[in-house]
């Protein structure tokens, strides 16, 4: 997905270490208070702190960097208040083929599936 990015809408709903690349949950992480969105998760600062000075964030001495620790909790339950709706199209995978076959809907570039999608979410409100 994320070389395909400019293509599709992509949202991060979570912070991701800078260094092990998952995203962080939950417990605690560590946020540059110098840097935009540098964090790392509790295990990457403790392998950091124990690295080499020369191995740390950032990797120039020009400017002393500090880290501040943040603590998040689990993430809550969602509650989703909109009704679910029905769609004739979606219930099943031959439903759909057939809809897309019946309106000619395409897939094979990029530009009729983008058209493609536009088109069968418009039709299905």
């Amino acid at each position: 997905m994320r070389t395909m990015k400019e293509n599709f809408i992509m949202l991060c709903l979570q912070q991701f270490c800078k260094h092990c690349h998952q995203p962080i949950v939950s417990g605690k992480s560590w946020v540059c208070t110098s840097c935009k969105n540098f964090y790392h998760c509790d295990k990457c600062h403790v392998e950091e702190q124990n690295s080499a000075q020369k191995d740390r964030h950032p990797a120039t001495m020009k400017q002393k960097y500090a880290f501040q620790r943040i603590d998040l909790g689990p993430l809550p339950e969602t509650d989703d208040g909109d009704p679910t709706m029905e769609s004739k199209y979606f219930d099943g995978r031959i439903d759909f083929l057939k809809h897309c076959q019946d309106n000619k809907y395409q897939f094979d570039t990029l530009w009729r599936a983008k058209h493609s999608t536009m088109m069968i979410l418009f039709s299905s409100t």
